[in-house]
């Protein structure tokens, strides 16, 4: 036969894409009309997968030949993610101070605890794009202890931490001494775009035996503890996200006064051992580190010298001279520092009596208290 101008008879764009998943591809460049004799002419169709896996679709091409209308065409295409999401820091998102008595037995919502920290996930990581069309999607992740971080084990100090998208609780963190994990929760980030999660924390009431006043959280994030859902974006190698060191720190504030190392009985005259020892303490006896002043001790007894006065180291007052001069019982002693006070435990002063070098000392032993049996016996001893 002849040849002949092809017209494509369709409207602009000529090509029509329809299927299972249509969605995913467009046409991005428009075939011409007419084709001439023995002619031809080209578009694109881009491919743009919406979810993994193969994905299919058919385009149509109507025209005039008299004999092929339309031309079909089944493509297909296989979906993959991409690999750049990341997680950075947000600057400056971290507390000053975290004071002794934030204690909420679980953190519930925004107005528990205290924020320590916002990180901020990042699809298509810095310039938020990627090739897919997929979010990313956050299961789970944990911190490490980074270097400066001075709380020496995080589960004596940390009673409730938990995980809030805005203000939705999504996670409850676990403690141990040096990590924190955060599991089975989904946070997504939709395609090309951020979103920022907050962490939250209480203290523990009172503190335990490896956390003190003016030591500080340092949290890291590695890639490598981090997870994502395979069905969303993939992760790229990013650099470890580190809070600040010196901020997240543990502040306790004196507000009384107590005896951490209580008064023992004694006898008169002499050095009471262990010495007694006053600390400045919140009301959940945490002590306060940066309490200085000097604490005053007297006694409902007779010491021998009254008041007995110490400056306090780190906040704790060591008494290694309190002596009594009178025997009794039940007597207390009362530490005071400007308007502090607290009191000890009772505790008693003794009569005893002291030899003098050159005295003989006679001791007898009755070695069965009635009738016959075990011989007495007797001690002489010379000081």
């Amino acid at each position: 036969g002849t040849s002949a101008v092809l017209n494509l008879t369709g409207s602009s764009p000529f090509v029509t894409i329809s299927g299972t998943n249509a969605s995913d591809f467009t046409v991005t460049a428009i075939p011409t009309t007419p084709i001439a004799a023995s002619g031809f002419t080209t578009f694109n169709i881009t491919f743009n997968p919406s979810a993994l896996g193969v994905r299919t679709s058919t385009i149509s091409i109507a025209n005039d030949d008299n004999n092929e209308n339309p031309y079909d065409f089944a493509i297909s295409g296989v979906g993959t993610n991409s690999a750049e999401t990341d997680i950075v820091a947000v600057a400056g998102s971290e507390a000053s101070v975290i004071y002794s008595l934030e204690n909420d037995n679980v953190i519930s919502t925004t107005a528990d605890g205290v924020q320590v920290w916002q990180i901020k996930v990042r699809d298509g990581g810095s310039d938020l794009m990627d090739a897919d069309l997929l979010p990313s999607i956050l299961t789970s992740f944990s911190f490490a202890q980074n270097a400066g971080n001075s709380v020496g084990t995080w589960s004596d100090a940390i009673q409730s931490i938990a995980l809030f998208d805005g203000n939705t609780k999504i996670a409850n963190g676990t403690v141990t001494a040096n990590q924190i994990q955060f599991t089975e929760f989904s946070f997504s980030v939709p395609d090309n775009s951020e979103k920022t999660l907050s962490i939250r924390l209480s203290l523990k009431n009172p503190l335990g035996a490896d956390a003190f006043d003016n030591e500080d959280f340092v949290f890291s994030l590695t890639s490598a503890n981090t997870t994502f859902d395979a069905a969303g974006s993939g992760k790229t190698n990013f650099a470890a996200v580190v809070s600040t060191n010196g901020l997240n720190v543990i502040d306790v504030i004196a507000t009384d006064l107590r005896f951490v190392v209580q008064p023992s009985n004694v006898g008169v005259n002499a050095t009471m051992n262990p010495h007694p020892r006053v600390a400045a303490t919140d009301i959940n006896g945490n002590i306060d580190k940066d309490f200085n002043g000097n604490v005053n001790i007297t006694s409902s007894g007779t010491l021998l010298a009254t008041p007995l006065t110490v400056s306090a180291t780190a906040g704790t007052a060591v008494f290694n001279n309190v002596k009594h001069t009178v025997a009794g019982t039940g007597f207390m002693l009362t530490a005071t520092s400007g308007s502090f006070t607290g009191n000890s435990n009772p505790f008693n002063v003794n009569l005893q009596t002291e030899f003098k070098l050159g005295e003989l000392v006679f001791v007898g032993y009755d070695g069965q208290i009635t009738g016959s049996g075990a011989a007495d016996e007797f001690l002489i001893a010379t000081f």
